[in-house]
């Protein structure tokens, strides 16, 4: 968060917070992040929950991945909460596949997606993954399992096509 800080991010308008996956064993540099396209206006963080593969986390040390991300979320956001109304930057958070399953735990649920972020992105979450479960299994009446409708799209939606 010092970097973030010296780096000013937390004077552009936007900040992006993605909890990264790692999937590749035995690749240098492999965190899972995909490209994020940098605009003048965007700080992006990523937060590495664990040193070991994302699937190897999830088997041997699921409690820890998903305290230290979920910790990790919640703190990057406190040096912007300082700042004057107007003055801080909006908060994105991002996690894709396992990445998304350390981040979700930042948030109780649609509520506090909603009150703590200007958006949330979790892309191909696993199905054990607490939020996704809970949205998908109270879905509205008549929507399929494969692409749920969550309290009529109100704050949660879900998508199968970038798109």
């Amino acid at each position: 968060m010092r970097d973030l800080e010296r780096a000013g991010g937390f004077g552009r308008k936007d900040l992006l917070v993605v909890t990264t996956t790692r999937q590749r064993l035995g690749r240098s540099g492999a965190g899972g992040l995909d490209r994020v396209p940098q605009r003048r206006r965007l700080a992006t963080v990523a937060l590495q929950y664990s040193y070991l593969p994302s699937w190897v986390s999830y088997l041997v040390d699921q409690s820890k991945a998903r305290e230290r991300a979920g910790r990790s979320s919640t703190r990057s956001t406190a040096p912007g909460r300082k700042l004057p109304q107007g003055q801080r930057p909006r908060l994105f958070v991002a996690g894709e596949s396992l990445g998304s399953f350390g981040g979700e735990t930042a948030f109780s649920g649609e509520n506090s997606m909603a009150n703590l972020t200007s958006g949330v992105l979790f892309a191909g979450p696993p199905n054990f993954n607490t939020l996704f479960r809970e949205f998908s299994d109270h879905r509205d009446a008549g929507s399929p399992e494969v692409q749920p409708v969550y309290q009529d799209g109100q704050i949660v939606r879900f998508a199968n096509e970038p798109d």
